[in-house]
């Protein structure tokens, strides 16, 4: 996004843009994506991101193309099997999300998710589980340790749903991210 756009991108944010520029800035940055086939059929895994997030960016709060952070995380998990997504943490060390959903971990039988003041994107599919009935939903901060003591893990978004995960052992990243770094090096 060019400099310009940034700079509207935020007026329009900050509820401040002239309605010409929230207008073309808003076209610019829609863009469609599709689903990869039958997501149910797998064991999914995730992994914790290397790189961290800023709580108080206010692009992590909306759907737009600023960011590159989650684009190297996506390109990543090409290159590991049954890799879902990497979650990040801020710089507090609390959980946000994804890169492409947000994230549920089931402790106790009460489903948890991160407020969006962690620094996370407020999705159509979070907001809909958090006002789901027929379970017990909360905002709660959560650390990475939460997380390995979970019952149960979901990533959610509004275009491929909910779904089951699983934190791949830090034994496993390493493997992984090996292989990853041996492969892209050339040797």
């Amino acid at each position: 996004m060019s400099g310009g756009n940034h700079k509207r991108l935020a007026a329009v944010v900050r509820g401040t843009p002239d309605s010409a520029s929230s207008m073309e800035v808003w076209r610019d940055l829609c863009n469609a994506r599709t689903a990869p086939g039958n997501l149910s059929s797998r064991r999914w895994k995730i992994a914790f991101a290397s790189e961290r997030v800023e709580s108080g960016d206010i692009f992590l709060r909306h759907k737009t193309t600023v960011r590159e952070i989650y684009d190297r995380a996506l390109q990543l998990t090409k290159t590991v099997a049954n890799l879902f997504d990497l979650v990040f943490l801020n710089e507090r060390q609390e959980v946000t999300e994804g890169a492409r959903s947000n994230l549920f971990a089931v402790i106790d039988g009460i489903w948890i998710t991160p407020p969006v003041d962690c620094g996370l994107l407020p999705g159509v599919r979070r907001e809909q589980i958090l006002r789901d009935h027929k379970r017990t939903v909360i905002e709660r901060v959560l650390y990475a340790d939460d997380l390995r003591r979970a019952d149960q893990l979901y990533m959610s978004n509004a275009v491929r749903g909910l779904i089951q995960v699983e934190l791949i052992s830090k034994e496993e990243r390493e493997i992984a991210w090996d292989r990853v770094e041996d492969s892209t090096c050339g040797a």
